[in-house]
């Protein structure tokens, strides 16, 4: 394997490729299956489709009708309102939840973060030579193509202990876990009983079953829509060179624009142009924070088997509340003689950017404009790479769309009943 210096010396020959990567995008055709494959799929479609539909909230939405089958359509897209609503509420999968193991130590143990990082860079600098690779691109029923969800954590999940207090505490970038740590008094900077220690190393928590089973494991998370547009105008504005401006390396390109809707496209554009044009990424904010800052949250929240992590997820947009409750749960299950935690009144989510915004929970209302008008397309494409999220806080919307996507795959002369009217 080529090493990192080496891929980074052919990187100024890859930039014509990242000036691709940044243009309109062409759908691809979806590939052709089989016929045993086609025919399988047709009846786990069925199966699928005939099952009864979830109730809930109306974001989950758009009721089959019994006619003739929907024409091809992007994957989630919703109605403008059924966007707006989306993109306004907290996780729905809140609280306390079911714990049902460890998270992959392969995941947040630093013997692996080579291995991670290893594995992440590949791909990107492959899919870079070559764009649009299959094994990381996937073109939807309509021929929309958007970029699959990550399959590592990069660099890796950042998971934090207190054996005093028995808490493990995982964190995801632009989801306010730093005022998180400081407001619970589970410090990053005043040394008391109560701070959190990296969890870095698997002898940390011995035997690791055993352990994540005794302490209580939460985190809190934001809405991936939000948080998509968060990360990219925190990136963007805040860490790198605007648009047509030029690096001070010797016959240096100006800097590419990497938009909103480039982002939206490609969630890792910004790292690729870092790598591609690194005096557009001045400082010590190279392409790795990059994309740090755009990994999903819910890999860090599985287990290998697919079930939570966790026992408690918050939301950032209830940060007051559900930090409350978090801290109730955490002094209920203190080892006898241990003082129990002290919250301040209030809970203010800081953002710890170059520009501190307004100290209080995110008004997610901000973020409505990036997902309406010709900013449309961005709605879907980033619930395709953030469909873990989706799934881990939408679940009936994510169950709605595999319906939907249940119908598409349907044969033209089957008509699919809607048992609910």
């Amino acid at each position: 394997m080529r090493s990192r210096s080496a891929r980074l010396g052919v990187m100024g020959a890859l930039l014509v490729a990242l000036l691709y990567t940044l243009s309109p995008r062409q759908p691809a055709a979806p590939v052709a299956a089989s016929q045993q494959q086609q025919r399988q799929q047709q009846s786990n479609a069925r199966e699928l489709a005939e099952e009864e539909p979830d109730e809930g909230p109306s974001l989950l939405g758009e009721v089959f009708k019994a006619a003739e089958k929907p024409s091809p359509r992007p994957k989630y897209s919703l109605s403008e309102e059924l966007r707006v609503q989306a993109i306004m509420n907290g996780s729905q999968q809140h609280g306390q939840v079911a714990k049902a193991g460890p998270l992959r130590a392969d995941f947040w143990t630093l013997e692996k973060r080579p291995w991670r990082e290893a594995a992440f860079m590949r791909m990107v600098v492959r899919d870079m030579a070559q764009p649009r690779q299959p094994a990381y691109w996937e073109a939807d029923a309509s021929g929309q193509l958007a970029l699959k969800p990550l399959p590592l954590p990069f660099p890796l999940c950042h998971t934090y202990v207190n054996h005093k207090y028995r808490v493990i505490f995982i964190i995801h970038p632009k989801s306010a876990s730093t005022a998180t740590k400081r407001y619970m008094t589970l410090c990053r900077l005043n040394q008391t009983e109560s701070c959190l220690e990296p969890l870095e190393r698997a002898e940390q928590l011995q035997p690791l079953e055993q352990k994540w089973s005794e302490y209580f494991v939460f985190t809190f998370v934001r809405n991936p829509w939000a948080r998509a547009y968060s990360s990219w105008k925190f990136l963007r504005e805040g860490y790198m060179l605007k648009p047509g401006q030029v690096g001070k390396e010797p016959g240096a390109a100006p800097c590419v624009e990497a938009g909103w809707r480039d982002f939206c496209g490609d969630p890792l554009v910004l790292g690729r142009v870092c790598l591609a044009q690194p005096g557009c990424c001045p400082g010590r904010e190279k392409d790795r924070f990059m994309f740090y800052h755009v990994t999903d949250q819910a890999t860090c929240l599985v287990t290998e088997g697919g079930g939570l992590a966790v026992d408690f997820i918050g939301r950032v947009e209830h940060v007051d509340e559900d930090m409350k409750e978090a801290v109730r749960l955490i002094n209920s299950r203190l080892p006898q003689g241990v003082p129990p935690l002290q919250l301040p009144d209030e809970v203010a989510a800081i953002n710890v950017g170059p520009e501190h915004e307004d100290a209080k929970p995110p008004d997610n209302s901000r973020y409505v404009p990036a997902y309406l008008g010709a900013n449309t397309t961005c709605f879907s494409l980033i619930s395709r790479f953030y469909e873990k999220d989706v799934a881990l806080m939408f679940p009936a919307l994510h169950q709605s769309e595999q319906r939907a996507a249940a119908v598409a795959a349907l044969p033209d002369d089957i008509a699919l009943v809607d048992r609910r009217r």
